[in-house]
């Protein structure tokens, strides 16, 4: 039997597909010693050291600073409770002065005042014959009423009748 030869795919047009080679391109890899000088080691070397220092000096100032405020704070409010316990001796030495029984004994003592023995109050028969209200001295209070009762008002009368036990009471009170 006779086979005929495969013909590759575009063989029919008279051209060939190059075969792809896998070609390595060379790298070439330059190594280059970098040898860092004593000098730039100790310059970065000190730069960190010194940024190191300084973060390390700042801390330790707002710690201090914080510190410092915080003994300020507790100074004040020490401050603060003194002048509140002040404040409320002094608000109870004025209620110790302004009490009536202080105010009362300085009166009496000091100033030779005496006390109110009390209020008295006088009830009274009102009727339509009660004392007027002038009484003349040289009549006695019961005199008076008699002769005005009939020229005055009643609210004239109860106010002579009251004048009238009053100086009853008291006799040393005149007209």
């Amino acid at each position: 039997m006779i086979v005929a030869a495969k013909k590759a795919v575009g063989a029919e047009y008279g051209y060939q597909i190059p075969e792809l080679k896998k070609e390595r391109k060379k790298t070439v890899r330059v190594r280059v010693s970098r040898s860092t000088s004593p000098l730039a080691v100790m310059v970065c070397g000190a730069l960190l050291i010194a940024v190191f220092f300084s973060v390390g000096l700042s801390y330790t100032y707002i710690k201090a600073s914080k510190a410092k405020l915080h003994l300020v704070m507790s100074q004040l409010q020490q401050d603060n409770q003194n002048i509140s316990m002040q404040n409320e001796k002094i608000k109870l030495e004025i209620a110790k002065l302004n009490s009536l029984n202080r105010i009362e004994g300085i009166a009496s003592a000091q100033m030779g005042m005496i006390k109110n023995p009390g209020v008295e109050y006088l009830a009274l028969d009102i009727d339509n014959s009660a004392a007027g209200f002038i009484i003349e001295e040289r009549k006695t209070p019961m005199q008076a009423s008699e002769e005005m009762t009939k020229e005055l008002t009643a609210g004239q009368r109860i106010m002579q009748r009251i004048v009238a036990v009053i100086k009853e009471k008291t006799p040393d009170i005149k007209g």
